[in-house]
């Protein structure tokens, strides 16, 4: 699968849970240079605010591309306005181009999952029954689900938690 074929299907089940969303942004002060970052999907929703998402679509060979994603978007955080709103949280979203019986396939999930919300990066999780970007593994808080069905997240205690992993 291409990424842009895996933005546009993620970006249909954001849409789909009543998120906005804006592809290709040209983040607010790199909107006058010559070649302008471009960040590959914001999303918003009123009581989350904006994340900004940074999608691959990628074989198991290529390592290579998880480490541009990573680089893509400690570059972007901290300094990315958004018409005119500082973006707090980004999240990767990873679209492994192998097949799902693979014995390892979870152990590569979770993996990368970790790798990322280790430096305060959020994980896309899109193919699970109630999708989620998952800011940390193990605390039920740190999880906003598509449907924001999650009554433990806490928005300020994630932005709080993924700004100390920076």
């Amino acid at each position: 699968m291409l990424e842009e074929e895996y933005v546009n299907q993620i970006e249909k089940k954001f849409q789909l849970n009543g998120w906005k969303t804006y592809r290709e942004v040209i983040p607010d002060e790199c909107k006058n240079w010559k070649n302008p970052f471009r960040v590959d999907l914001i999303i918003f929703k009123k009581r989350v605010g904006y994340i900004g998402i940074e999608a691959k679509s990628i074989s198991l060979n290529n390592g290579g591309i998880l480490a541009q994603a990573h680089k893509q978007v400690t570059k972007y955080r901290n300094k990315m306005y958004f018409n005119g709103i500082r973006i707090k949280l980004w999240a990767v979203a990873i679209k492994f181009n192998h097949p799902s019986n693979l014995p390892y396939q979870g152990s590569v999930d979770v993996l990368t999952r970790e790798f990322f919300c280790a430096y305060g990066i959020g994980y896309v999780m899109d193919n699970l029954r109630t999708p989620k970007v998952d800011f940390g593994y193990s605390q039920s808080w740190a999880k906003i689900p598509f449907d924001l069905s999650n009554e433990n997240m806490d928005i300020n205690r994630i932005i709080k938690s993924q700004e100390k992993k920076q």
